[in-house]
């Protein structure tokens, strides 16, 4: 599995302003499941008979208005039927009413490649006198940031009427109208963890805790996960594998990309030397460190921090703090190594007596672990004539007493 985090900073602006946000109210969701389900534009009298029984058209029509007010239903003109709006749309995804509350309001938002709304979280200022609240918010406060603009990134979400996700309770909420200034207060940092399985899909999650409105108690706990990123949708595992495994191994990457290309299998090419560890080479799997790293690459502009990327292959992962990539499977780099790597194996494979036809089936066992290359193994009567002239070697007595026994035959 690919584990990767780094630190995003949470910032928080206090405004006066209307947002909405999601509400229970299932009197509502039926006249919203009732306009989608007619399909069509939906009046007073039809209200009254699929849902209020006898009562007056006019109460049906006062229905309708109320949901007109919260953006559930939408109509040209000031009088009519109405038909289904995109916010009553949304609420019939999410089961929940977006219901608008003028108030006092701490806004948290952050700037990352794989947030695909900047806005996280909304919170209302809860048993505080909205008077004073607003003189701090207006006059100044010696804590707080004294810029009172609305960041660039509050503004844009509010002229998009987006519709949010808070990454406190999952609830959705929209900004529908802020005053023109307020202050900044703190910047909170939490971890944004991406894990992505070998055979199954990439997950982006966010943790850690927030500071709340000092009229608040507590702190706020963070553990959501993110839908998918579209920055994540045009990169595969093995994409991401092969740049992570060039990065930590000083390997280059269109050597790995080719065994990818040629075998299908994600192994690390690398040499049969002393930067290996004995385990290391006998299990032939290591524990890659990979540094910090930067995962950008864009098509258009043919600037990338690795090679150009392919037609369809942008990407922004933005960096990520140093991890590592376990048991990477190795391989040598060309015959003349696999064939070192071979007879070395071959060597460490003698941990008892031997006879010639022993040592053929441990020879035939190692070869099968180099199926990429075409190793040269030492033959029985090479191991015989390498332990006769190192018979001081705590293998070669593995090989010398079977052989003074006369159990080699020619």
């Amino acid at each position: 599995m690919i584990k990767l985090r780094r630190k995003v900073d949470i910032q928080t602006f206090e405004v006066e302003g209307t947002i909405a946000r999601g509400q229970e109210r299932p009197e509502f969701l039926a006249v919203v499941r009732l306009a989608a389900d007619l399909g069509r534009p939906i009046n007073g009298e039809d209200v009254v008979r699929e849902l209020l029984g006898n009562l007056p058209s006019q109460i049906g029509w006062r229905v309708i208005e109320r949901c007109i007010q919260l953006g559930l239903l939408e109509r040209d003109g000031n009088k009519g039927s109405a038909t289904l709006s995109d916010a009553g749309r949304k609420a019939l995804e999410e089961d929940m009413i977006l219901v608008p509350e003028e108030g006092l309001w701490r806004i948290y938002f952050a700037e990352d490649p794989l947030l695909d709304s900047p806005v996280v979280h909304i919170e209302r200022f809860e048993g505080v006198k909205a008077y004073e609240e607003r003189n701090k918010l207006y006059n100044g406060n010696g804590n707080r940031d004294t810029d009172t603009r609305i960041p660039p990134q509050i503004s844009r979400a509010l002229s998009q009427t987006e519709f949010f996700t808070s990454i406190v309770n999952g609830n959705l909420f929209q900004i529908l109208e802020l005053a023109k200034s307020g202050f900044k207060a703190e910047t909170k940092e939490i971890y944004l963890l991406l894990e992505w399985p070998k055979d199954g899909e990439p997950s982006v999650m966010l943790r850690g805790k927030l500071n709340r409105h000092v009229s608040q108690k507590g702190l706020l706990e963070v553990d959501h996960k993110l839908q998918l990123p579209l920055n994540l949708e045009e990169l595969s595992y093995e994409d991401l594998w092969i740049k992570l495994a060039a990065h930590g191994s000083g390997q280059e990457e269109s050597l790995i990309q080719r065994y990818f290309d040629e075998e299908r299998v994600l192994i690390l090419p690398t040499p049969f030397d002393r930067t290996l560890g004995e385990s290391e080479k006998l299990t032939m799997k290591k524990d890659i460190s990979v540094s910090s790293i930067s995962l950008t690459s864009y098509t258009e502009s043919r600037v990338a921090f690795w090679q150009p990327a392919e037609e369809g292959k942008d990407f922004n992962l933005g960096r990520f703090d140093e991890t590592i990539l376990h048991q990477v499977d190795l391989v040598p780099m060309n015959d003349d190594e696999a064939t070192k790597w071979c007879q070395w194996l071959q060597m460490q494979a003698i941990k008892s007596y031997q006879t010639p036809e022993s040592l053929e089936q441990t020879r035939k066992e190692v070869m099968k672990r180099f199926p990429y290359h075409q190793p040269n193994p030492k033959k029985s009567q090479e191991l015989l004539e390498i332990a006769m002239e190192n018979s001081k070697s705590s293998v070669s007595r593995f090989l010398l007493a079977p052989y003074d026994l006369g159990l080699w035959r020619d």
